[in-house]
């Protein structure tokens, strides 16, 4: 069965994201960062 996780993401110009890229993503991954900068938004 193949797997339908997400392996990585690229974020460029949207709210505080100016340009990120998030890679080698796993199973369980936690994102740390100061509050009201989009971290549910990116979810």
């Amino acid at each position: 069965m193949p797997s339908a996780l997400i392996k990585k993401i690229a974020i460029h110009k949207f709210r505080d994201f100016n340009k990120t890229k998030l890679s080698e993503l796993r199973r369980v991954n936690l994102i740390g960062m100061p509050n009201n900068i989009g971290k549910t938004v990116l979810l």
